[in-house]
């Protein structure tokens, strides 16, 4: 048997010797051991005379630099050793750039990490790094916890430096009762991506590309609801409809997040207190409360989910109210079904979502990046969406009236009216069958 014990060695893979280079003071003994510099050309140079390792696998940590782990000196070294940092770093991104950097011509790649790094808006130049050095052979974007207490995806990237990229696979998997079951994969050419060095890697891409959509904020307003004052203190800023003695002119019956539902506005008899000497935040502009219809999106939650508001109440903090701009002749039903179709859902959770979060926030900046089809009417699909979202405001609010059989037969029309929509907006995106899987998870 041959001797490895020369080949096992401990240290801090992502920080090297250079660390300590132009610091003024000396670092005492205790800080060299919490640093632990490592540097991989002295520790393996059999390895590197070769041109490096023929695989690197692993399960990186997943760290924010934040907070208890943040750590200023480190933050800078990384930052100016490494392209991948841009705003926010987790060192599962810088250990992805110095995996791959360790692996030969001829080497293999194979990570899981979290899946965001393919879409995340702040990761860019990690996506840019992995096109520009390597090819991607392989993503397997898994749905499910993995790892115990780990409520993330997860993807399983193989990447090697096998010079011109060519196809690719994507597949689809679930995990599920320690079982990984494959749904989908579609084979890509890697070439597509490097036409732009800030692509996606999922269906996404497709979206942002394309000529036949713009961007929700350029013909809609997007505004968050007001902010009053500390509650505590000013108790009267939010009261009930049955609190007689408190109200005054100025209250006006208003929306908060719970009333909030997917093509159903509710109202839970809420006054707020419509005086600028209450406000602390968010938008206070009457033309926007004021306005009817308007599309309300619920701020808390993993993917938007909205409704459309005919009374002109006004909004909490907890929501965000969509408008038309005054150049703007679509529909809200249309931009309403557009936003709560399954491929938007699909889209958010892909770019802009915060799996991490326990209570993860919708973002209006975000909501402003939404593409929208650029129906050209009149159009068909467009009317067809149209007609089909108002079908789905009655069916929604006529469920909330039934019980038994005579709910579960409008839950099921409920069902089939989203289905339709769905479909019409896969066809205004353009997807192929393939793509719908990858969406759906089939």
């Amino acid at each position: 048997m041959p001797d490895l014990s020369n080949n096992i060695k401990c240290g801090n893979s992502l920080i090297g010797s250079d660390f300590y280079d132009g610091k003024e003071t000396l670092f005492d003994m205790e800080e060299q051991i919490k640093v632990n510099a490592f540097d991989w050309e002295k520790e393996f140079p059999e390895v590197f005379r070769n041109g490096g390792f023929d695989a690197v696998i692993g399960n990186p940590p997943y760290v924010l630099l934040e907070g208890e782990f943040r750590d200023d000196d480190m933050l800078g070294y990384l930052k100016k050793k490494y392209f991948s940092p841009t705003y926010k770093i987790d060192l599962y991104h810088i250990f992805i750039e110095k995996g791959i950097n360790l692996i030969s011509k001829k080497g293999i790649f194979g990570f899981i990490t979290p899946s965001n790094y393919l879409t995340n808006n702040g990761l860019e130049n990690l996506r840019k790094f992995i096109l520009k050095n390597s090819t991607i052979e392989k993503l397997n974007i898994i749905k499910g916890n993995v790892f115990y207490k780990v409520s993330v995806n997860s993807v399983i990237s193989i990447i090697s430096k096998s010079g011109i990229p060519n196809s690719s696979n994507f597949i689809y998997s679930e995990w599920s009762i320690n079982t990984l079951k494959k749904y989908s994969e579609i084979i890509f050419d890697q070439s597509v991506f490097s036409q732009n060095e800030f692509c996606m890697f999922t269906t996404t891409q497709k979206v942002i590309e394309s000529k036949n959509s713009f961007l929700l904020g350029k013909r809609f307003n997007v505004k968050f609801g007001m902010q009053l004052r500390d509650r505590k203190v000013y108790k009267s800023d939010v009261i009930s409809l049955n609190d007689i003695n408190l109200i005054t002119g100025f209250h006006r019956k208003c929306y908060t997040g719970k009333d909030i539902s997917r093509y159903f506005c509710g109202y839970s008899d809420l006054l707020a207190y419509f005086n600028r000497e209450a406000k602390s935040g968010g938008c206070w502009d009457e033309k926007y409360h004021n306005a009817n219809p308007k599309i309300l999106v619920r701020q808390i939650g993993d993917s938007p989910l909205c409704c459309l508001d005919e009374n002109g109440y006004c909004c909490l903090n907890t929501l965000f109210m969509i408008t038309k701009k005054d150049d703007s002749d679509l529909s809200l039903n249309f931009i309403l079904g557009i936003l709560n179709s399954n491929y938007i859902r699909y889209y958010w959770k892909e770019k802009f979502s915060d799996k991490r979060q326990t209570f993860p926030k919708i973002k209006g900046s975000f909501l402003e990046q939404l593409p929208i089809p650029n129906s050209q009417l009149p159009n068909p699909q467009y009317d067809r969406i149209v007609s089909l979202v108002e079908q789905m405001l009655e069916l929604n609010k006529k469920v909330r009236t039934l019980q038994g059989h005579e709910k579960t037969v409008v839950e099921r029309q409920i069902e089939s009216t989203d289905r339709q929509i769905d479909k019409l907006v896969y066809e205004l995106y353009g997807l192929t069958e393939e793509e719908i899987k990858v969406v759906e998870g089939v």
